[in-house]
């Protein structure tokens, strides 16, 4: 090989790393590109946005299911089957007995198909439902589809965040950012202390 032609591979490896950079007019192009307007966490005292959607056993589960009858936690988690979001499941699964006694159902939600929930849930043995939101409907619709950062880069998407709504169907309290760690304990002494 002569010296001009191995020229010509690393200038044609290259060009296409920069160009995928940059815009057409020769700007760095942001990392991920956003279009969506960020939304704020629903209100607390705002009526709760209703939903039918696929629980973990492929049965559709609406909110309107529990009106007059129970208070709902609807908690939102990233992914199933992670870290952070099994150690929350596990807490509220472990806490599950206590709501009840409260009147309150609890409902976990993310994007993950009734396949992955299905698994998640059985994996860790949880006794409460999981929603699956693949075309986030219920996640945009009580705001936990937010702007996240993570190695320095920005990026939409699901925000660890809780609703408790009443029986009336009206948002009592939200946590709009949580820690995985001690939520669980947190929602419970919440509606404890509202009884």
């Amino acid at each position: 090989m002569t010296p001009t032609k191995k020229k010509r591979r690393k200038d044609s490896v290259a060009k296409p790393r920069k160009q995928s950079r940059q815009t057409a007019g020769g700007k760095k192009a942001a990392a991920n590109p956003v279009n969506k307007k960020e939304k704020a966490m629903i209100e607390e005292g705002a009526v709760a946005p209703d939903f039918r959607v696929l629980g973990d056993d492929g049965k559709e589960i609406a909110l309107s299911d529990f009106a007059g009858r129970r208070d709902v936690v609807l908690y939102f988690y990233p992914k199933a089957n992670t870290t952070g979001c099994t150690h929350e499941a596990q807490e509220f699964r472990d806490l599950k007995k206590d709501f009840d006694k409260l009147g309150v159902a609890i409902l976990g939600c993310s994007a993950d198909s009734v396949v992955a929930q299905a698994k998640f849930k059985a994996n860790y043995r949880l006794n409460f439902t999981l929603l699956s939101d693949p075309e986030f409907k219920i996640i945009e619709a009580y705001g936990a589809r937010r702007m996240k950062s993570f190695l320095g880069r920005s990026f939409l998407g699901i925000v660890r965040c809780t609703a408790w709504i009443g029986r009336d169907g009206k948002i009592r309290k939200t946590w709009p950012s949580v820690s995985a760690k001690g939520h669980a304990a947190e929602v419970l002494e919440a509606i404890s202390a509202s009884r």
